[in-house]
């Protein structure tokens, strides 16, 4: 057997009725009327429910991907809990729910829970989903006046949104931990020519060992213009790679890459390989800038890295690290927002061209792909960074609209507690913790201060 994904409404059944076990339990009447966490964790779960009960009504999202959020919204809450129970705490009535409703409980069967994959289209939909909370769904727009999860304190739905990232993050690295060279497609330059009936009748080619011609990448989802407006035209930005690699051999006194250090070397083959391999589609212009672009972030990257476990030296000694800053623009420059997107353009298309769509319920990375012969390169831990990046992207964005609204949207009567009653309250925020004598107070003022942010 496998796991079988439950409808919606069945979901909202199973939701329901453990809420209405927990309300018994504690002897309430309606989850406003619980402490928190659970109150938070609860308003969190039924607000995504109902939207997406309504959107499915809509026909906005469709019910699959609607089924999928939700599992990811569960799955998220049982982390929550988890992080704040101490060690000695069991899970609590509500997480043991959850696990129930999902069917990853201890009585179910390891070939019955959710794989890899699934896990990981679960906080991927939510994820997606939760771009809901934001204006325009751009986060650097700030929050919505009348956002879902507007009931839940600032603090808290920060905490919740950021185990949702973290989540999606360990789920797409053991996807990349799982992958197995043994692919046996490849991707060409040249579009093949049909073999004629005799060829087909001496050697016939199965359906996955035909080559894939470059040609058909199509982008699954395209880099805004905010994102590549600044790099100018393709040849502006592949001459300007090609001087920052001639600065780097002079600088070293080399007459080719292959004669630089093994990592450098690894690095700009890897920067000239993707510039190769896009100028080789048909995608747009813009998108082509992203995908060469989001390598050149990756290798930045990696340069910092490199530089940070180095006690005397800094990445002001790096003539490669410098042009990359000049071309991209120093950290700060750039939106978290537009980093995240150039990224993930030289992710999906280096998927493309390197791992090998899904065949017995698993993907593999190609026995030969564009990168297999560069010295020094190690694919997995290239799509790992890639993974981080967007991860870090995506954390400083929220942290910078949770800053933002905690700015603007604090009302005047807040500031009027005792002065301990105030240090109390600003060492909380730092902490991530609150006394719970005035949490409920705390939430009130909150909820309120939603209505003063101008949209």
């Amino acid at each position: 057997m496998t796991f079988e994904l439950k409808e919606l409404s069945t979901l909202k059944k199973e939701f329901n009725d453990a809420v209405d076990v927990l309300l018994k339990r504690d002897k309430k009447g309606k989850i406003e009327d619980l402490s928190n966490p659970r109150k938070y964790e609860l308003q969190y779960l039924s607000a995504i429910l109902n939207r997406l009960e309504e959107q499915v009504s809509d026909k906005t999202i469709k019910s699959q991907a609607a089924a999928l959020t939700f599992y990811g919204a569960m799955q998220t809450v049982m982390r929550d809990i988890e992080n704040k129970r101490g060690m000695l705490d069991s899970s609590g009535l509500l997480s043991d729910s959850l696990a129930n409703i999902i069917g990853i409980n201890s009585e179910v069967r390891a070939e019955n829970k959710p794989d890899l994959y699934q896990t990981s289209k679960f906080y991927t939909a939510l994820n997606e989903f939760l771009k809901q909370i934001f204006i325009n769904n751009d986060s650097r727009k700030g929050f919505k006046k009348d956002h879902i999860l507007r009931a839940i304190p600032t603090n808290h739905l920060n905490e919740l949104v950021e185990t949702s990232y973290l989540l999606s993050k360990n789920a797409e690295k053991a996807i990349v931990d799982s992958l197995v060279a043994n692919g046996q497609t490849i991707v060409v330059f040249e579009k093949p020519t049909p073999p004629s009936v005799e060829e087909k009748k001496e050697a016939p080619v199965t359906e996955e060992k035909k080559p894939i011609f470059i040609g058909e990448y199509a982008a699954h989802k395209k880099s805004p213009i905010s994102a590549t407006g600044r790099f100018g035209t393709w040849n502006d930005l592949t001459l300007a790679l090609a001087d920052l690699i001639k600065d780097e051999l002079a600088d070293k006194n080399v007459s080719k890459i292959n004669k630089l250090g093994l990592h450098r070397a690894a690095q700009l083959h890897f920067l000239n390989a993707i510039k190769a391999a896009v100028q080789a589609t048909g995608i747009s212009e813009s998108e082509k800038l992203a995908v060469l672009a989001g390598a050149m972030h990756l290798v930045r990257k990696q340069i910092d890295d490199e530089y940070a476990s180095a006690i005397l030296t800094s990445t002001e000694n790096s003539i490669i690290h410098k042009g990359l800053n000049k071309i991209l623009g120093k950290k700060g420059e750039v939106d978290a927002q537009d980093i995240e997107a150039l990224i993930f353009s030289t992710t999906q298309f280096m998927r493309f061209l390197a791992v090998e769509p899904k065949t017995d319920d698993k993907k593999s990375i190609r026995t030969k792909h564009l990168f297999s012969e560069i010295a020094g390169f190690d694919l997995k831990t290239i799509f790992n960074l890639c993974i981080d990046m967007i991860h870090d992207c995506r954390n400083v964005a929220l942290h910078h609209v949770v800053e933002e609204f905690n700015k603007e949207g604090k009302i005047p009567e807040k500031a009027s507690k005792s002065y301990i009653a105030s240090a109390l309250s600003k060492l909380s925020f730092l902490t991530g913790k609150k006394d719970e004598s005035s949490e409920e107070e705390d939430d009130e003022l909150e909820h309120k201060s939603t209505d003063t942010l101008s949209h």
